[in-house]
């Protein structure tokens, strides 16, 4: 399949995840490490990861503004429709106030967004406040990016490819390079959708079953292979573009597939493959690959 990549390949991120916000009126650095690493190959849609960033908070009692992050993070992760958070309203004045710090806060909600699976990342979000004898919910209704009839269908044509090659005696490096060429070998930049900058490409459904997307695409394949395999691993995203980096030896690295992509497809760059933060930037020097590192600590471990 002929490859298509411009110079500075770039994805809207205001177009690749959307929020829509609507309020009801009723008013020590942890060993990043899998913490299940007991199986090589899975389909489940939650991750299993310690990230730096986000702990899990199962029972969603809010008390700070990490609290609800880690809350939101812990929902989403879990692949939630409904996510509610509580607070006592009476000990934690800023309940309401610390929730609109986090929510409205677009690139905080995107990020928390890349550290989840792909599959249960959201298209839209609303959410409503009821608050009861000093005693506040909120109510997260979570609309999913992607339905069950497309991720089956990524999934029997990733599967197929997995159960095919035999994995079991692999090392992590070796599927970390299978799935960096088998994206680059199987999907075309759709230069269409970036420059309409909406309709189809923004999605692994569209790398992997139409075989043609934008950068999300890319990165959004590279994350669902990667969870297969159980290699952790998390999307960094700016206004401009999207990319991923994975755990590999105890390292935090990047990898972009969509710059490693070429006019000819017998040629598979390796200049964006398991590169460090120093050497990503020595790199590329202009604002397609520039993060907040405040945001993705994961990129300061390198």
């Amino acid at each position: 399949m002929k490859k298509i990549i411009l110079v500075f390949l770039a994805c809207i991120s205001f177009l690749c995840i959307v929020l829509i916000f609507i309020e009801e009126k009723h008013y020590k650095i942890e060993d990043n490490l899998a913490i299940n690493s007991s199986f090589n190959y899975s389909n489940n849609t939650k991750r299993n990861y310690r990230y730096l960033n986000y702990t899990e908070n199962n029972n969603y009692l809010i008390t700070n503004q990490d609290d609800i992050k880690n809350a939101i993070y812990t929902g989403l992760n879990e692949g939630k429709d409904i996510i509610t958070l509580k607070c006592n309203y009476s000990d934690y004045n800023d309940c309401l106030n610390d929730f609109h710090t986090v929510y409205d806060n677009k690139n905080l909600m995107k990020t928390i967004s890349n550290y989840v699976s792909p599959y249960n990342k959201y298209s839209l979000i609303n959410y409503r406040i009821n608050i009861n004898d000093n005693h506040a919910k909120i109510v997260l209704i979570i609309e999913k990016k992607y339905t069950n009839n497309q991720i089956d269908k990524i999934n029997n044509i990733i599967d197929k490819y997995i159960n095919e090659l035999y994995f079991e005696n692999k090392s992590d490096e070796e599927k970390v390079k299978w799935t960096h060429d088998f994206i680059i070998n199987n999907v075309e930049y759709d230069l269409d959708a970036l420059e309409k900058r909406e309709g189809t490409g923004f999605s692994a459904y569209d790398a992997i079953v139409s075989n043609k997307a934008v950068c999300l695409g890319y990165a959004e394949a590279m994350a669902i292979i990667l969870d297969k395999f159980n290699i952790p691993n998390i999307m960094i995203s700016n206004d401009m573009h999207i990319w991923n980096m994975v755990f590999l030896n105890k390292v935090w690295l990047h990898v972009d597939t969509t710059w490693d992509d070429s006019m000819n497809s017998s040629d598979i760059r390796y200049d964006y493959y398991l590169i460090t933060s120093d050497e990503l930037a020595s790199l590329d020097s202009s604002d397609n690959h520039r993060y907040d590192s405040n945001i993705y600590v994961e990129t300061l471990l390198n």
